[in-house]
């Protein structure tokens, strides 16, 4: 985020996150996900497994799209 927000037109376009999840539900690890990224001023609706999913931010009032694939 720090690039996207300071570069914000070259910024990153595509996030693969790949998670060990454990124990945990596919649910709850999205959602610990997605609330990260909300915390860093992304708007993220929702968050769906093995799937790209896009994501916005703002910067000096425009705003930029990113995609996050979480596996």
């Amino acid at each position: 985020m720090y690039l996207n927000n300071n570069f914000p037109d070259n910024c990153i376009d595509n996030i693969f996150i790949v998670s060990d999840r454990d124990e945990d539900d596919v649910k709850e690890t999205l959602d610990r996900i997605r609330q990260y990224f909300i915390q860093n001023y992304c708007k993220l609706e929702c968050l769906n497994n093995n799937k790209v999913n896009k994501s916005f931010f703002n910067v000096d009032d425009e705003e930029y799209e990113f995609n996050i694939i979480p596996i």
